[in-house]
């Protein structure tokens, strides 16, 4: 795995020839793949149209934002080797009560920007009990989802707008919430959570396009939604663990998440 801070990466081809007639693409990938030594590496198929252009303006030296997902790297985008860039990432923590987002440059790791707010869910509820009685129907989850996204969208676009840069600038998403406010971000039944013997829909969503969960980020932006580990150790307290590094101490540690539903 290569550091956070090094998404960006600088690359510096040689250029083709009759001796060395490699496609734009397959030329790209394997030098990815050399470089971060990694057997699988995919381009956006979206890219096929502008990359030559962009290689050959500047004789095969670029500056290309990767990401892992799944079992391989893709290259989302590709920039001139010079120049600033706006590339950012947005981290959520999704409370049942109170959400925070942050946008975060993905070439410093600078956090640039946070923003808190009320869950918009908390009309159909205070607790999430009561909210997975309203999401019992497929119109009540699709409700409780879309108010969410929404909120987020627009604090999304505040944000950007005062940082002189857009929503298409954000290319990778965090999201980390228990697993009850996991099922309702992405949409799922969540009636079997509260009923013995507790068992959610998925334990780790993985990593989704924004595009398929409703969020009008750049074309290939990607949103890695943090795993839980049963109804009630979700991936707010993983992310937690992770964060503080507790997880790699010897000594013992106590985390305590004082939420709404503590």
């Amino acid at each position: 795995m290569i550091h956070p801070t090094s998404w960006c990466l600088r690359v510096q081809m040689t250029p083709p020839s009759l001796k060395n007639n490699m496609a734009d693409v397959d030329r790209l990938a394997q030098y990815i793949r050399e470089t971060l030594k990694v057997p699988h590496v995919r381009v956006a198929k979206n890219l096929f149209d502008t990359l030559p252009f962009l290689l050959r303006e500047h004789n095969y030296h670029i500056r290309c934002l990767v990401f892992f997902k799944d079992d391989h790297w893709v290259v989302l985008a590709a920039f001139p080797p010079t120049g600033p860039l706006c590339v950012f990432g947005a981290a959520i923590d999704l409370g049942s009560t109170r959400m925070a987002l942050s946008i975060v440059n993905l070439i410093s790791g600078e956090v640039l920007q946070t923003s808190h707010m009320d869950n918009p869910q908390i009309p159909f509820g205070a607790d999430v009990l009561t909210r997975i009685h309203h999401a019992q129907t497929s119109e009540g989850r699709a409700e409780l989802k879309d108010l969410v996204l929404e909120k987020l969208q627009q604090e999304m676009h505040s944000l950007c707008n005062s940082l002189n840069c857009s929503v298409g600038d954000i290319y990778l998403m965090a999201i980390a919430g228990n697993t009850i406010m996991t099922h309702l971000f992405m949409g799922l039944e969540t009636r079997y959570l509260i009923r013995e013997p507790y068992i959610p829909v998925v334990n780790r969503p993985g990593t989704q396009s924004a595009a398929e969960i409703g969020f009008l980020l750049h074309p290939n932006a990607q949103v890695f939604i943090f795993p839980n580990i049963g109804s009630y150790f979700g991936g707010d307290v993983i992310s937690g663990i992770l964060a503080t590094g507790m997880g790699t101490k010897e000594e013992i540690s106590l985390l305590v998440d004082v939420g709404t539903n503590a």
